[in-house]
């Protein structure tokens, strides 16, 4: 038994469409999730003390 007609054509091309759309809807609420001033607050203050443990993070190399 089949869920699906085997004689039926897939559309490859919808797909991948929704399948990037899919991907870019990720990035875009990354994106807005990080622009979120609170959120930049809590990474900066995370980085100083990341720095703070590890002294080679504040050093740029040549």
């Amino acid at each position: 038994m089949y869920l699906i007609d085997k004689t039926h054509r897939a559309s490859f091309v919808v797909a991948m469409i929704s399948n990037v759309m899919i991907r870019l809807e990720g990035c875009f609420i990354a994106g807005i999730f990080f622009m979120d001033p609170t959120v930049l607050k809590v990474l900066s203050g995370f980085w100083k003390k990341l720095k703070t443990c590890f002294p080679s993070f504040s050093h740029r190399s040549p």
